[in-house]
């Protein structure tokens, strides 16, 4: 080839070919770590820390506290102490408990009442008398009101069996049906029985 074709010489190398880079390799995953497993005391139990009991709190009844003997407070709070539950929280569930008991007993209260109105037998409109019948129980055998103002406060005196139970007891105490420690009746024993000598009227 003359020097005529020859390419002329620019001063510059041919650059030199880049190596590929290599991709660094991810690092090994570590195994995953076993589950802790509790602390152990002496005899084998979870947590050490529950042989340790927590400090002895009283409970707070608030308004029912009236209703709750003193053996019943400590009974109760102990159960919460060994629950682990603290005095607020667990005062709060007491108090929470007892109103919700109260509500349901009052609820049962008033379709006892409901029902003893609506009775076929002794309600409706008769319900007044027959009432002031079965009255006559308390009035012969609790003259001092005590069974009286107990199912009073319990609501058990709205409830339709026992009505009907002082009704039947209040209706043999009737003056024509009575009969006093002498054996004198409201009715003429000499009439009913004629054949009986010795009788009193």
């Amino acid at each position: 080839m003359s020097e005529e074709n020859e390419m002329p010489d620019s001063g510059q190398t041919e650059a030199a070919a880049i190596p590929p880079t290599e991709t660094p390799a991810p690092p090994a995953a570590e195994p995953p770590a076993a589950p802790s497993q509790p602390e152990t005391n002496a005899t084998g139990g979870e947590e050490a820390k529950a042989d340790t009991p927590p400090a002895a709190y009283a409970l707070d009844f608030g308004v029912y506290g009236d209703n709750v003997d003193a053996g019943e407070a400590a009974f109760l709070s102990k159960i919460a102490q060994d629950s682990g539950a603290d005095a607020a929280s667990a005062s709060k569930l007491v108090q929470d408990l007892t109103l919700w008991g109260q509500v349901k007993h009052d609820l049962q209260v008033q379709d006892w009442e409901a029902a003893s109105r609506a009775d076929p037998e002794f309600g409706g409109e008769k319900l007044a008398e027959n009432l002031a019948i079965a009255n006559r129980v308390f009035e012969a055998y609790d003259p001092q009101g005590i069974i009286r103002g107990l199912l009073q406060e319990t609501g058990y005196g709205n409830h339709p069996d026992l009505i009907r139970f002082m009704l039947a007891i209040g209706r043999d105490l009737a003056p024509d049906r009575m009969v006093s420690a002498s054996g004198a009746s409201g009715l003429d024993a000499r009439a009913q029985f004629p054949n009986t000598p010795g009788l009193n009227p």
